[in-house]
């Protein structure tokens, strides 16, 4: 919306909307680093030492365990990302419209979290500087 404002008044001519965090989850991480005085969200000082800064990180974790836990392999996971692409692919509005996705097509996609989450698993970055929450 500042964005916006700004061309709109004149303030700029062209602006860049780089990154938004989506509210929801900018209004908690604001939150809990008020709660904790300022700085890191409590949960990135668990695993930003590691190296996890991104969602696929964090998932990637637990789903991990899931897997040991519960016997599950990523071809399984595949299986779920093959069904939510088919119901997206209904959407005329969707990005993935008319772009079902098979299972070879979600194990040959690249690792993002190996031996996790391939490509095909983590959801499009959506936010879009709207506030939709994923």
């Amino acid at each position: 919306m500042q964005a916006a404002m700004a061309v709109a008044t004149g303030t700029a001519d062209v602006v860049v909307c780089y990154r938004r965090v989506q509210r929801a989850v900018g209004d908690a991480v604001r939150n809990i680093g008020g709660a904790m005085g300022g700085g890191l969200p409590l949960f990135l000082s668990w695993y930003g030492p590691f190296g996890l800064l991104s969602p696929a990180g964090w998932v990637g974790l637990h789903a991990r365990r899931y897997m040991e836990t519960y016997g599950v392999t990523n071809e399984d996971f595949g299986r779920i990302a093959v069904v939510d692409r088919a119901h997206a692919a209904t959407n005329p509005t969707a990005w993935f419209y008319e772009r079902p996705i098979t299972l070879e097509d979600h194990q040959a996609s690249r690792w993002i979290v190996e031996p996790v989450l391939r490509l095909l698993d983590c959801c499009q970055e959506s936010d879009g500087g709207v506030g939709s929450w994923w």
